[in-house]
């Protein structure tokens, strides 16, 4: 059985997502939402999300 996981960037404005990660280590640190047209650090406690879901095939 396989699994994937993505890593969500939410913006503290409008919570809007704003990057989409496999790995943690590809992050950055600082992210801009497109909705609020606002550059913001990423807080990596605060404003991630990790999402798992099942191979297509499950």
């Amino acid at each position: 059985m396989s699994s994937t996981c993505t890593l969500d960037i939410h913006c503290p404005h409008c919570n809007m997502i704003t990057e989409e990660f496999k790995d943690l280590a590809e992050t950055s640190e600082m992210s801009v939402c497109p909705m609020c047209d606002r550059e913001f650090k990423i807080d990596l406690l605060d404003r991630v999300e990790v999402s798992f879901s099942l191979n297509k095939e499950i």
